[in-house]
């Protein structure tokens, strides 16, 4: 009887945490500090989760980690790539449209605590890295996903 209810108990925790945040659905409107690359530039900046967040790959990470590190190498080769968009033979529309969003939560755990409540409360981040995509809608199509593994 008490492993029925460890059963159940652990069921209904992964359901929850499949359900951080949904498919199909955009992302939660929280303002966060990330790296956001794209087809031009690197830059550090605010951005708002919700918003400007189409096209994106958005990378939850700490700094220590060696699979997140591997991701992060992983993002870095796919903005090269769309940086040489003329090659690709993909218009500079298609190139524009694609951002990665990088976020690192020991950086936001200790500057922003609130902002880390938010996101582990939107998130799941009990494993990192954390990847997801959205499309061009803006709307979640991809979770735990792994740049490492789609490259092989």
């Amino acid at each position: 009887p008490s492993d029925s209810l460890q059963i159940i108990g652990y069921s209904d925790l992964l359901e929850e945490l499949m359900n951080k945040p949904m498919y199909g659905k955009k992302l939660p409107a929280i303002k966060v500090e990330a790296t956001v690359s794209d087809y031009k530039a690197t830059q550090k900046r605010t951005i708002d989760l919700s918003k400007k967040t189409k096209n994106t790959i958005l990378i939850f990470h700490t700094e220590g980690c060696p699979n997140c590190k591997k991701e992060m190498t992983a993002a870095r080769e796919v903005i090269k790539t769309i940086q040489n968009w003329k090659d690709l033979g993909i218009s500079k529309k298609e190139a524009k449209s694609i951002k990665i969003v990088d976020i690192n939560i020991d950086q936001i755990i200790a500057k922003y605590p609130s902002i880390a409540t938010a996101l582990f409360d939107k998130f799941d981040l009990s494993t990192l890295p954390f990847i997801l995509t959205t499309n061009e809608d803006g709307l979640i199509d991809h979770k735990y996903f792994s740049l490492t593994q789609a490259q092989e």
